[in-house]
């Protein structure tokens, strides 16, 4: 009877530990399904932000510098899809006779851990060459160091800064031709022409010869 007792209460103790084990696995389960539900939700709420940028993003390898990935406006700044950037060298975004000298900015700076700014141009798919501001740096991601690169299109601005720059130097042509039309009895024509002259003569811009007639730091002949 005592040999009965003892086999049952070692089947007991059994049942226990094996429930006790079926209970730490079902707990361990529930935390990874937890842990693997929240890692779901970080890499959504991270490709959310990604592409929804307002800036060309682009990942590239740390070593090779091949594009790992880029978002929807890296797509519509260099009209190509996704899948024909991944892949690609970083230096092919870039005209050709720029590819080397960006190369060598990413490796000295970003290489080094520092994020750096940088004005440059992208070469579309059909050609066209974007004015950009880069804004590059490195991130680990999941233990891989990769270069971040934040492209933004500044054609826009340098449009706006052209037309600013060109009103801005034809108010000071105007003012020196009226000067000059004052000092020296001419015409309007003449002025031109020698404001012209005076510019091959000095190898210098039109602007320059207009700032020095009006600052009266040059006669023209």
């Amino acid at each position: 009877m005592r040999d009965e007792e003892k086999t049952k209460q070692r089947l007991i103790n059994q049942l226990t530990e094996l429930r006790q084990r079926v209970a730490e696995l079902e707990a361990s389960e529930a935390k990874r399904r937890r842990v693997e539900e929240a890692l779901r939700e970080s890499e959504e709420k991270y490709r959310t932000l990604f592409d929804n940028a307002n800036d060309a993003i682009f990942l590239a390898d740390m070593k090779t510098h091949k594009i790992l990935d880029a978002n929807r406006q890296a797509e519509q700044l260099i009209g190509r899809p996704r899948e024909e950037i991944i892949g690609m060298q970083q230096s092919k975004l870039h005209p050709a006779h720029h590819a080397e000298f960006h190369g060598e900015k990413f490796r000295k700076h970003v290489q080094k851990g520092r994020v750096f700014d940088l004005e440059a141009e992208v070469v579309t798919k059909d050609r066209r060459v974007v004015p950009v501001f880069i804004t590059a740096s490195s991130i680990n991601i999941l233990g891989k160091e990769v270069i971040q690169a934040l492209f933004r299109d500044i054609s826009k601005e340098k449009r706006i800064l052209d037309l600013t720059q060109k009103m801005a130097t034809r108010k000071l042509i105007d003012r020196a031709k009226a000067v000059l039309m004052d000092r020296h009895t001419i015409s309007e024509k003449e002025t031109i022409r020698q404001l012209q002259k005076e510019s091959r003569r000095q190898r210098r811009k039109v602007k320059e010869i207009a700032e020095c007639v009006i600052s009266s730091e040059s006669m023209l002949n």
